[in-house]
């Protein structure tokens, strides 16, 4: 497995373990450092949320909901913060204090900025994945889609989604996000 799709698998498995927000792509905010290094630090407390839907056997509906598809496009926070809001009210609401300890106004902010924040990750990730998955993934017809077994099918219908999510990443959160990846693949345990 190619260092992107690795990326992907692990984001959607970490979102699976306790974040969100809501929305087709990341809406437009102005993000700066103060931001990035604020969504990084509540890592640590998003991943301990995340432990508690797994004790409570919501995992395997929230990272259902977290699934990157045409439809939903790339928002994995934005995505899990709805799902929790509707489904598990009492993780939401330790979301909601662990995002204001960490300098948000609301769960929707910190979601908008982690969905900017990984989206930019993922820009960075894809510059060193192999030309030929990279090609795999955009060039597979609808045809050729639907032949694949469903988890083959599902895992590059959500690769293409991060691919088509990265192209839309301002240079300028690529240039903010791009220092601080050390310190957010420390947070997260890679």
């Amino acid at each position: 497995m190619d260092v992107m799709m690795r990326y992907v698998m692990m984001f959607v498995m970490l979102v699976a373990i306790g974040t969100g927000g809501w929305g087709h792509t990341a809406r437009a905010q102005d993000l700066n450092t103060d931001m990035v290094e604020r969504f990084i630090e509540s890592l640590p407390g998003i991943i301990a949320l995340g432990q508690n839907l797994q004790e409570s056997g919501q995992a395997a509906g929230f990272q259902d909901a977290l699934r990157p598809t045409p439809e939903s496009g790339f928002t994995p926070y934005s995505r899990g913060a709805a799902w929790l809001e509707n489904n598990s009210p009492e993780n939401f609401n330790a979301m909601m204090d662990l995002v204001k300890t960490n300098g948000f106004s609301d769960v929707q902010s910190w979601a908008r900025t982690g969905d900017q924040v990984m989206a930019a990750f993922m820009a960075t990730e894809i510059e060193t994945m192999s030309p030929e998955s990279r090609r795999m993934a955009e060039q597979v017809s609808p045809e050729m889609l639907a032949q694949m077994p469903h988890g083959v099918r599902e895992q590059i219908e959500g690769m293409r989604v991060v691919l088509e999510a990265v192209k839309q990443v301002p240079q300028a959160h690529i240039d903010i996000v791009r220092p601080l990846v050390p310190l957010l693949k420390e947070k997260i345990g890679n």
